[in-house]
């Protein structure tokens, strides 16, 4: 099994399932690439894609005139089902924490110092971006790391009252989310690469439901 990128492109105007399957097969044809031969289309699973109405796999099934086989990206599945339910005050908690020492050029100066004080194998905090599949779980296994100079570093510069990082239960919470997360990211990239069939992807998830 072989993968390879073809092109990116722009949509131009919207992203509807219409001018999503313009843009596909305007492309394929610019390359000279005979859409007749598509066996199989993956995507995201959102409603331009595969909704009921005008959506891209049903327009594109019309234009190469035959059907096709429709998949949900395994590793898409993969990061919906990582959304842990009721997590959201939690990740708000530590995301406020983390931007107000990361994104402010002194405090992360002085919090790199601090690091550097105490020997810390790490120079500094990971901001949160939420369109990034591995973000969470990397954001969260720094903060644990840095836990107690996290609390040192805001009671010093007396920088907000969290009571949440002296709650037992809290920091309990805190520990399971990140050590899942971390397994959930170490999933995420046995997913990823080349030359992965289908077979061998879903024993990866699997064996981490059995180990779950």
């Amino acid at each position: 099994m072989s993968e390879e990128l073809i092109k990116l492109v722009s949509v131009p105007t919207s992203t509807s399932g219409s001018e999503i399957c313009k843009v596909v097969i305007q492309t394929f044809r610019d390359i000279s690439i005979d859409i007749s031969k598509a066996v199989s289309v993956t995507t995201d699973g959102v409603p331009n894609m595969v909704g009921k109405k005008v959506r891209f796999v049903k327009l594109f099934t019309e234009d190469i005139g035959h059907p096709i086989v429709p998949f949900h990206c395994i590793i898409h599945q993969e990061a919906l089902c990582a959304k842990f339910r009721g997590t959201t005050p939690l990740m708000s908690v530590v995301t406020k924490i983390v931007n107000l020492i990361a994104a402010r050029p002194l405090y992360k100066r002085e919090f790199s110092a601090l690091l550097l004080e105490v020997d810390s194998t790490y120079s500094g905090l990971l901001m949160y971006n939420i369109v990034r599949w591995l973000s969470r779980g990397n954001v969260l296994d720094r903060f644990v790391d840095c836990f107690e100079e996290i609390k040192v570093f805001l009671e010093d510069k007396d920088l907000g009252n969290f009571s949440q990082l002296d709650d037992d239960k809290w920091g309990k919470t805190l520990i399971f989310l990140t050590d899942l997360s971390v397994h959930i990211n170490k999933l995420n990239l046995k997913l990823r690469g080349f030359g992965k069939s289908i077979d061998v992807m879903f024993g990866y998830i699997k064996a981490f439901e059995s180990k779950l």
